[in-house]
């Protein structure tokens, strides 16, 4: 279209097509660098939370542990009332 536009300077036809085609190229454009300004923030903020959520994943680890020796002590206590 655009290239048919160009050829049909003196049109007022043309020209429009012209002036519609050129702003919604610049739109996108903006669009996409905005979509990269975006993605380089996440990024970013993914290498900002990696270390946290490592640390996360630690203490979570060691929680579990904790609980499961706790579980096995209540079952022996259990088992020695019990049994």
């Amino acid at each position: 279209m655009l290239n048919i536009a160009m050829l049909l300077r003196d049109s007022p036809v043309a020209r429009e097509v012209r002036k519609y085609l050129l702003g919604a190229e610049e739109q996108l454009r903006r669009r996409s660098g905005d979509v990269d300004r975006a993605l380089v923030e996440i990024g970013g903020v993914l290498r900002e939370l990696g270390p946290v959520i490592h640390r996360m994943s630690a203490r979570l680890e060691s929680v579990e542990r904790r609980v499961d020796n706790t579980e096995r002590i209540v079952c022996a206590i259990s088992e020695r009332l019990t049994g």
